[in-house]
């Protein structure tokens, strides 16, 4: 999904990156989706990490949210699908 600026968009998108003093970094992307119909949305590019799904509002119990520790891999790292009115956050590892 490219970057939808309407002023009637149901979506948002966002990443947090936390620089730590050892020079690393923790990423979390956060994706809203308050619209009707499943969207597609673009995962950005991090380096020598992958993505894992920390939780999915749209997802039944226990796959909703998961453990310290036990975030569910992402077969696909380039985008992931968002259902209706869910949210999804993902985080680098």
């Amino acid at each position: 999904m490219t970057a939808d600026w309407d002023h009637q968009s149901r979506t948002l998108a966002m990443q947090l990156t936390q620089l730590q003093p050892d020079g690393s970094c923790e990423d979390l992307h956060f994706i809203a989706n308050s619209y009707t119909d499943p969207l597609d949305f673009e995962l950005p590019l991090i380096g020598e990490y992958e993505w894992f799904r920390l939780g999915d509002s749209a997802q039944k119990s226990p796959l909703d949210i998961a453990d310290d520790g036990q975030e569910f891999r992402l077969l696909l790292q380039e985008s992931y699908t968002v259902l209706p009115k869910s949210v999804a956050i993902f985080v680098a590892k």
